[in-house]
């Protein structure tokens, strides 16, 4: 009976640790079905457009749309099995982030396309669903993110492949994405996650963070994506000094972070008035263009239709890509009737959700980066999640990505806030006991 009872607690455990590595490997497969296969279905032949977000060729969604669910479902049924760890952790981050897609839900009953608006609302609620599962089912967030570096290389040496073998857009090459931006985001998160595991103890795992950095520039750089290249070098710039700082200054990494910001807008005011020149100036010497390469143009007008709903907003989704009854077709700009967002996702969730969805969406955002800068573990966990929400918010100035795609910078952003609220709860609960042992060794 003893020898049954034990082959029988031998299988249990085995169940577990297999059903754990699974929760842990169900991230990477989502973000590379955006990163990878998506792309790869849907190929296109390279274009002359620099811009996301543009209407498209209608794409295939199939697999998608039976993948997502299965991996949700499979995993909802193996957590009343094996119990989440610690769930509670990512309450943090999971409320603001379960309070704005509910609003988002709600607003289906004022979108003029309500069945699109309650569709994309409960697809966006699933991806994030399924994140947090995984997390709290797998315990562990950075293996997590060691299972997205492989797909990162995958992805890099794939994209580096079509660089090498097909030609550029008349603006740089986009390797197995419809744009050149997307390149650039892809490697620039891929330069992110590398960066965070050169530290990594396990020298294979080190080596294969190096050559996939080595080859992200490289990608990055043949992207000619401005936006990509700045965020990539500022982001973990930024992440680095905010962890240096901090300790050293005694003072809470979100205060430096707002000092940091504070004197930056500042000096440009300072300076823009020494040398009397306008944001108009700074485009013109950055791009070439005075209008951003049409996003100004672009902003001016949703602003006009923010002010139509400034508090509840048109509906999630309930603007762009509705066909007939989106009011872009009255547009008199021809590129603003062919885009497909605002090409700045803060704007897009204003007109989409109002305020009260921009306020829902910020408080999701504070608490991101607050989980992200209490994230220390001494594996650089801080600088991966800060690193990765720095670079997503910047690039959710000039494309709409935040909450509002299945783009896999979304998903790193969400998957980024959650694994830096369970690490840093992690590290709350050690902390009397850290303290402990400090005293004694005192």
């Amino acid at each position: 009976m003893t020898a049954i009872a034990s082959d029988a607690s031998a299988s249990g455990a085995t169940f577990e640790t297999v059903v754990r590595q699974y929760a842990a490997l169900v991230p990477a497969v989502v973000i590379a079905y955006s990163l990878v296969i998506d792309p790869l279905i849907n190929l296109q032949p390279v274009t002359d457009s620099g811009l996301g977000g543009a209407d498209q060729i209608e794409k295939s969604t199939l697999l998608a749309q039976l993948l997502i669910p299965v991996l949700f479902v499979s995993l909802a049924f193996l957590s009343t099995i094996v119990y989440p760890r610690r769930w509670q952790a990512l309450l943090p981050v999971l409320v603001p982030l379960v309070a704005f897609l509910c609003f988002a839900l709600v607003s289906a009953t004022w979108s003029p396309a309500p069945a699109r608006s309650f569709m994309l609302a409960t697809y966006q609620s699933v991806l994030c669903a399924l994140l947090a599962l995984s997390i709290a089912m797998s315990g562990d967030p950075l293996k997590i993110f060691r299972n997205i570096l492989w797909v990162f290389a995958v992805a890099m040496a794939i994209n580096l492949l079509f660089v090498v073998m097909r030609p550029p857009g008349s603006i740089g090459h986009q390797g197995i994405y419809p744009y050149k931006n997307t390149l650039g985001g892809a490697a620039a998160c891929a330069l992110i996650v590398a960066l965070a595991h050169i530290g990594n103890r396990g020298t294979w795992i080190r080596f294969s963070a190096v050559a996939v950095s080595a080859i992200a520039v490289i990608v990055l750089v043949a992207s000619e994506s401005k936006t990509a290249i700045a965020l990539a070098v500022f982001a973990p710039a930024a992440a680095f000094g905010v962890l240096y700082l901090s300790p050293r200054l005694n003072a809470n990494a979100m205060l430096v972070m707002a000092i940091a910001g504070g004197a930056i807008v500042s000096a440009s005011v300072v300076a823009a008035q020494i040398w009397l020149f306008t944001p108009d100036d700074l485009l013109r010497w950055m791009f070439g263009d005075p209008t951003f390469t049409g996003r100004t143009n672009i902003w001016a007008f949703i602003y006009s239709h923010i002010t139509e709903a400034p508090a509840f907003g048109h509906g999630y989704r309930g603007f762009w890509g509705i066909g007939e009854l989106s009011p872009k077709l009255h547009s008199e700009i021809e590129f603003i009737r062919a885009t497909g967002s605002s090409h700045n996702g803060f704007l897009d969730i204003a007109l989409d959700t109002g305020l009260v969805g921009l306020l829902l969406l910020t408080a999701f955002i504070v608490s991101t980066l607050w989980s992200a800068t209490r994230a220390s573990n001494g594996r650089g966990a801080a600088f991966l999640f800060l690193s990765i929400a720095l670079f997503v918010l910047g690039r959710n100035m000039m494309e709409s990505v935040l909450l509002w795609s299945s783009f896999f910078d979304n998903l790193l952003f969400v998957l980024a806030g959650l694994s830096a609220a369970y690490l840093a709860s992690e590290r709350k609960t050690a902390q009397p006991y850290l303290d402990h042992l400090g005293g004694r060794t005192r």
